[in-house]
């Protein structure tokens, strides 16, 4: 091989590694992808939102999860979550969000599909536990919601996601 082309075969194969690797992780994360809302399969403790649109992908070698959340009133609420699993809250923006001023989420990797994380609203006003568990076929994602009011009323919701 020549001089000239051996760079060049190094490149391509780091460029190779690099993107295999890529495809790896995306492949192996089983919430990677776009999911569809089924409502006649979800329950909620007050008004069903209109839709919610929830999409997980890898950016930056970490997982980030989208979601849109369209109310009953057509009002939306938009967030990223980008799970942390270091033992802390980190501060959560949700777009379109009155009911509280402050948001603060902690996340656990329960296992490779199961994540959970608990959002603590208004400095620990209340409280919110969210689990996030794909189904061993990879092809529904259930989110389950549990918390307490500010006024000791507990709370649940199940919302249920195909995989698209």
């Amino acid at each position: 091989m020549t001089a000239f082309l051996r760079p060049l075969r190094t490149l391509f194969l780091a460029s190779f590694t690099f993107a295999s690797g890529c495809i790896v992780v995306a492949q192996t994360n089983p919430f990677v992808g776009t999911w569809k809302f089924v409502p006649e399969r979800s329950h909620f403790d007050r008004t069903a939102p209109k839709d919610i649109k929830l999409r997980f992908l890898i950016d930056k070698d970490q997982l980030r999860e989208e979601e849109e959340i369209t109310l009953s009133n057509g009002t939306t609420r938009t967030v990223v979550f980008i799970p942390q699993y270091d033992h802390q809250e980190h501060p959560l923006t949700m777009s379109g969000e009155t009911k509280h001023k402050t948001h603060a989420v902690l996340w656990t990797r329960v296992d490779d599909r199961t994540i959970e994380r608990r959002i603590d609203h208004d400095n620990g006003l209340e409280y919110t536990t969210e689990r996030l568990s794909v189904s061993p076929d990879g092809q529904t994602l259930t989110e389950t919601h549990l918390g307490k009011r500010p006024d000791g009323t507990p709370y649940e919701a199940v919302i249920t996601f195909v995989r698209q």
